[in-house]
């Protein structure tokens, strides 16, 4: 099993993933594709859940960031 593979299984069951990333297994060519067509790309079980959410919480402290996009003003989504 690769790593890539045991550490998807593991954010499945809402563990954190063990070990260090394999960043050889992750095609960086589909990558770059998907960020030159739609500006993000998907890293699967880079981050476990909880550090997803512990960096999600981060948001409500808007001294830790530089700045943010009100995408309404711009009309975006609309």
């Amino acid at each position: 099993m690769t790593a890539v593979a045991s550490r998807a299984q593991a954010a499945d069951r809402g563990a954190a993933p063990s070990g260090p990333v394999d960043w050889a297994a992750i095609d960086w060519t589909a990558v770059e594709t998907d960020l030159n067509a739609w500006g993000a790309a998907r890293l699967p079980n880079l981050l476990d859940r909880g550090t997803c959410k512990d960096l999600a919480a981060l948001y409500n402290q808007p001294e830790l960031f530089r700045s943010r996009i009100v995408m309404r003003r711009h009309g975006f989504g609309e």
